[in-house]
């Protein structure tokens, strides 16, 4: 596997880099090349009687290019959705929403792990 191009929130194309690194003899003997585009939001879908947000959804989506050999490409995407409830505590939030933006990577390689394995 080589990825030539990621783009997206930081943390998660780094936790992607590092997962998909990992997984390079596992997938098969063919060669991809894969051009990956993340885009994570944080959109508050509650508000409480001050318009405090009180829950969030986290959404991360996933765009793939895949390219086996010249003239042999195809596109895939992966959606992956999560509603939290507000945390006063800043520091606790941000970890939070870290821990599942890990468990939403380990969702998305899995799922891109199959489409590789399955790519005629």
């Amino acid at each position: 596997i080589t990825i030539s191009g990621i783009t997206g929130d930081n943390y998660i194309n780094t936790l992607m880099n590092n997962k998909l690194k990992n997984k390079k003899n596992e997938v098969s003997k063919n060669e991809f090349n894969l051009t990956i585009n993340n885009n994570f939001k944080k959109t508050v879908i509650l508000k409480d009687s001050k318009g405090s947000p009180s829950e969030y959804e986290l959404s991360l989506e996933t765009i793939v290019y895949i390219e086996k050999d010249k003239g042999n490409s195809k596109s895939v995407s992966f959606n992956e959705k999560q509603i939290i409830k507000n945390i006063s505590d800043t520091f606790t939030l941000k970890n939070y929403e870290n821990t599942i933006k890990e468990s939403f990577v380990d969702s998305t390689v899995r799922k891109l792990k199959f489409e590789l394995i399955n790519f005629e």
